[in-house]
């Protein structure tokens, strides 16, 4: 076929143009230097400047790679990528040889080219005359390199562009023979091409994607504002097309049929269907589904099941031994099944070391074609296998993470205490996924122990509303079950959930319902620990008077059985109730006693938080070298233990030390990583001591503002977590920086203030000190 004009970037070209079927080439006569024709229509393009440029080395003259994959997922964008690319290289004069394009339907069944029908395609559009095509592959093989040599002599480079190919078997016979040339291989598998360069191709960037969005509703009417009237919500609808160029065009084209619509309303529609991926489709001629369709039509029966099954995980990304458990095989079938997956682009990489993970999209898909073609009975029996793996291996890790276990009961599954916590970090939102997936499924004993397995994590990480949300369900699986003892259980673990989140009456509550249960049936070791708990969370509530008596109760019961850990755990919660009395030597007496014990049993977590407790009261009393000693030596077994929270609360005493010693540049520094360290926890409480710690040395270097800047930031956490000692803390900060700031009339307000909170959190030692500093200011 001729073609006497082709456009070329704004200009015209003349010279003929030889295609044939589902190949379009240039075979130029001189003196065109080069022409795109080729090449589909570009549609509109946006983003993907970091794989541009990518292709554009690869593509270059001086490039040292002949062949490029360029793999991803149905509907990513693969093949708008890939002629971009090879537009712009066209552009800059690479390729004065022409470009062919093969599609090659690699997944459509019924359009799929071969190899030797490419080859002949091929050889057409490079001038040669169809009887001197011979009819054996290898034959086409060498007579195309043949032809590509030829021009390569000349000088004239040529790009060869594959596209939708789904085998090696495609690829091979079509690599160019000459260095001097470049091939281009679209597929939405990884094939494995020898010493071809590989780009993965991933979904848009949230801001891409909505550009992309935006240029297409302009491309329909270039007045469209739609999407800079209302961004947040088409942030939110590229958000839920999963950021795929596909999804994201498709919604474009729906919204370009209506041009009354928001955007909004739009997000309302696919927020609230029960079939995203219904909706993702404009009338019969594309869609998100069938894009997936072809991809999943093309997998192995096995491959396939995975696929499906894999859907029932709860969790954001998938191990090999979550998939082992779901699918009923080994770890080392689950793993070659998932490369599989992987390399067919169906699930993907995740940033979890030996985890994948689905795409939203994908996740949808996958779950609809579980629902219809998986057995209710075969997704219940996965359901169960995966439960039975997260509940053996969260109870496996526990063995190192539990100070009461002896060594020799610890599980050989994982090396060591290091070894169990980096399992637990990588799976914990699948376990928390877990917890409500066998409540959903009726699975009260799995809903009852996983949470109970993963206590002593979730307490040395401080994920305050995961600890929370788990023990809560654990407890009304409990009840579920009639275990008056496992609910006694949940009950004390969900109080020290609800203690450390600063949720402090709940947690009494949570304790003392505990209390009966656990002496009900009898057992004294958790009835003392519940005791110990009870006694911290009076000390907190500012009832020390029945903090002490709850640990000396605790205290005698752990003697009796001979519970030395027990006993040292309280010795620490009694020390800190004597600080919090201001008996320091008591509280320094205990401190001491605990250390000996914990240090005579190895119990390194607690060691560590009686040190703490000891820099306290060394600080209290002015000894501040010991004092740092403590905090530092503390640190140091929290950093080992990987206990974030400890060792932000050793910074942070840290950093008050240095200020009583007059350093308040070391003491910013130890709040400020205390503080980071807390914000990255959420531990609103403490962040707020940390910045309460900030603002008080920020006096101390004249910097009044940035010190009512930091009480204020504080002032607001302790407002949020209702707690009035710390939002007098708080104002008192704020009214020495309003008095630096010679603001005497905004100073004596926050005192005020400070007062009122101070009284409401019974502190009359600190109620009486600011009644002096209010008559300081007044006169």
């Amino acid at each position: 076929m001729d073609q006497s004009h082709n456009e070329i970037a704004g200009g015209t070209v003349a010279g003929p143009v030889l295609q044939a079927r589902d190949v379009g080439s240039v075979h130029l006569s001189p003196p065109v230097p080069v022409s795109v024709a080729g090449l589909p229509a570009e549609e509109e393009f946006t983003g993907r400047a970091e794989d541009l440029a990518t292709l554009a080395d690869i593509l270059a003259p001086d490039g040292e790679t002949a062949v490029c994959t360029i793999a991803g997922l149905a509907g990513v964008g693969k093949t708008a990528l890939t002629v971009r690319a090879a537009r712009l290289a066209v552009a800059e004069g690479w390729f004065p040889g022409g470009v062919l394009f093969v599609d090659l339907y690699g997944y459509d069944p019924d359009r799929r080219l071969d190899a030797n029908a490419a080859l002949a395609a091929l050889l057409r559009a490079l001038g040669v005359a169809g009887e001197f095509i011979p009819g054996s592959q290898g034959e086409r093989e060498t007579l195309y390199r043949s032809e590509l040599s030829r021009l390569a002599a000349q000088g004239k480079r040529v790009l060869v562009l594959a596209d939708n190919a789904a085998a090696i078997e495609e690829v091979q016979p079509l690599r160019p023979g000459s260095e001097a040339h470049r091939m281009l291989v679209t597929s939405r598998h990884t094939l494995p091409v020898r010493g071809a360069r590989r780009v993965e191709v991933d979904v848009l960037p949230p801001a891409d994607a909505t550009a992309v969005l935006a240029a297409a509703l302009r491309a329909a009417d270039p007045a469209d504002s739609r999407v800079d009237d209302e961004p947040t919500a088409a942030a939110e609808l590229v958000r839920l097309c999963g950021h795929l160029p596909l999804a994201v065009w498709i919604t474009a084209e729906l919204l370009a049929d209506k041009p009354e619509q928001r955007v909004s309303e739009l997000v309302e529609i696919f927020t609230a269907a029960s079939d995203r991926l219904g909706e993702l489709a404009y009338g019969d001629s594309i869609a998100v589904r069938v894009a997936f369709d072809v991809s999943y039509r093309y997998l192995p029966a096995e491959q396939a099941r995975v696929f499906r099954l894999l859907a029932l995980n709860p969790g954001p990304h998938f191990g090999y031994g979550a998939a082992a458990a779901l699918t009923g095989t080994s770890e080392e079938v689950a793993r070659r099944a998932l490369d599989g997956l992987c390399r067919a682009h169906l699930i993907q990489s995740a940033t979890v070391k030996d985890h994948c993970r689905f795409h939203d999209l994908l996740r949808l898909y996958a779950a609809e074609r579980c629902r219809e073609e998986q057995p209710g009975d075969e997704q219940e029996a996965a359901v169960r296998r995966l439960l039975e793996y997260f509940l053996a291996k969260a109870r496996a890790s526990e063995t190192h993470l539990d100070p009461t276990a002896p060594p020799e009961n610890r599980s050989p599954e994982l090396e060591d205490r290091a070894a169990a916590v980096d399992w637990l970090a990588a799976e914990q939102p699948n376990l928390v996924a877990a917890v409500r997936l066998a409540t959903e499924y009726g699975f009260d004993t799995f809903a009852r122990d996983i949470p109970l397995a993963l206590f002593f994590f979730l307490e040395l990480r401080k994920q305050f509303a995961d600890w929370v949300e788990t023990q809560e369900l654990a407890l009304a699986a409990a009840r579920r079950l009639g275990d008056r003892h496992g609910e006694g259980v949940a009950l004390n673990y969900l109080g020290g959930a609800r203690r450390q989140a600063r949720q402090t009456k709940q947690a009494i509550d949570c304790y003392r319902q505990a209390l009966v249960l656990l002496r009900e049936s009898g057992d004294r070791f958790r009835e003392a620990m519940a005791l110990n708990s009870l006694g911290a969370a009076h000390r907190w509530d500012m009832n020390l008077d029945k903090s002490l008596e709850c640990l000396e109760q605790a205290r005698t019961i752990f003697v009796e059985l001979g519970e030395r850990y027990g006993e040292g755990m309280t010795l620490n919660g009694m020390g800190a109730t004597y600080r919090r009395q201001s008996k320091r030597d008591l509280a320094l007496d205990s401190y001491r006693r605990s250390l000996r014990i914990c240090r005579s049993i190895g119990d390194l977590r607690g060691e560590g938080v009686t040190l703490n407790g000891m820099g306290t009261i060394y600080r209290q009393l002015r000894r501040l070298d010991e004092s740092l000693d403590c905090l530092r030596q503390a640190r140091t077994i929290f950093v080992e233990l990987g206990d974030r929270y400890g060792e932000a609360m050793a910074l942070n005493g840290m950093g008050d030390g240095h200020r009583k010693a007059k350093r308040p540049a070391e003491a910013i520094a130890a709040h400020r990583q205390a503080g980071d360290i807390f914000l990255e926890l959420g531990a609103r409480h403490d962040e707020g001591m940390a910045l309460n710690g900030m603002g008080t040395t920020y006096l101390m270097l004249d910097k009044a503002e940035l010190s009512l800047d930091s009480h204020r930031r504080a002032h607001a956490i302790f407002q949020e977590r209702d707690n009035p000692y710390g939002v007098g803390m708080a104002m008192q900060g704020m009214a020495e920086a309003h008095r630096r700031l010679h603001q005497p009339g905004d100073a004596l307000t926050c005192y005020r203030r400070a007062r009122t909170a101070y009284q409401k959190a019974r502190a009359p030692k600190e109620v009486t000190r600011i009644d002096r500093l209010i008559g300081e200011l007044k006169r």
